[in-house]
């Protein structure tokens, strides 16, 4: 994973980068980006907290593993990721200075695709059905 620099023309891979971790990526999903930290998503569920200037760690916590996989990428919606396992599950958490798991909402069937916040919902398309997910009036 690197961080480049904003600005520039043609090929600044070695010109603007700030810095490079080799050490630590994801194999599919996407990083989510939340109030100046950009959050990670690994494929076995371990979520990582990196600040973007730097490409220090300044957390990883783990959601609850099992043999499932997550390809979705994760969506974070007024401090709450939302992290949807191929096998159905998913879970929300707190994140911001520090992680705090919310949930674990098994949904009978597989999710792949990564969720969408639209209108104050949050949804997610399984393989059969469209979820949508709202606060009480």
């Amino acid at each position: 994973m690197y961080g480049i620099k904003l600005g520039g023309s043609g090929d600044v891979t070695t010109s603007h980068r700030a810095w490079a971790r080799e050490d630590l990526g994801v194999f599919i999903t996407s990083p989510a980006v939340y109030e100046g930290r950009v959050y990670l998503l690994r494929h076995r569920g371990e979520v990582v907290c990196r600040d973007p200037a730097t490409g220090k760690t300044l957390w990883s916590e783990s959601l609850p593993r099992a043999a499932a996989p997550f390809y979705a990428s994760p969506l974070i919606a007024q401090g709450v990721l939302y992290a949807a396992r191929e096998d159905g599950v998913v879970f929300t958490a707190r994140v911001g200075g520090r992680f705090e798991l919310l949930g674990e909402h098994p949904w009978g069937e597989r999710i792949v695709a990564t969720p969408v916040a639209a209108a104050n919902r949050v949804l997610f398309r399984g393989d059969q059905h469209l979820f949508c997910v709202a606060s009480k009036p």
